[in-house]
């Protein structure tokens, strides 16, 4: 009888040697660090800010060509890098009243902010604001501070 237990008790061991060599191969397997191939997409990254600057002449509410082709960048960018929120800073530069400045600043900011729309941007991603002299490009009175920022956030 002592023959016939040790038998079952290898045949036992042996069946659950097995068993483990078969779950650690597949342990082995499905913990194995992902190699990527160029069918395999790497991973996505985080979305990050990106700023652009539509300069304008003076006393201009006006948008020509080249500014729009920036604006058609602002767009293409927020596209391609998965920014959803959208501020539009407009400046002025010291050549008026700081009342006026203010005014010309907050309509630059709108008109580019409804360029924007109009090219696709979602009105309710887009935040405006106008700044009169407190944050100038440069000293100088000039173009530099005659510009809208637009600030692209994730």
């Amino acid at each position: 009888m002592l023959n016939g237990s040790l038998a079952a008790q290898r045949g036992a061991s042996e069946q659950c040697r097995a068993s483990l060599d078969s779950t650690l191969a597949h342990l082995e397997r499905d913990t194995r660090p992902v190699t990527f191939t160029s069918s395999t997409p790497p991973p996505v990254s985080a979305p990050t800010s990106a700023s652009l600057t539509v300069y304008f002449e003076t006393n201009s509410r006006t948008l020509n060509d080249e500014q729009r082709e920036t604006l058609r960048q602002v767009i293409a960018t927020a596209r391609s890098g998965r920014q959803g929120r959208i501020t539009v800073v407009g400046h002025s530069d010291a050549t008026r009243s700081a009342d006026s400045n203010q005014a010309l600043s907050l309509k630059r900011a709108n008109l580019v902010a409804d360029a924007l729309v109009a090219m696709g941007a979602r009105r309710e991603a887009i935040e405006t604001s106008a700044t009169v002299d407190s944050e100038p490009a440069t000293e100088a009175k000039g173009a530099k501070n005659r510009r809208v920022v637009v600030t692209l956030l994730p």
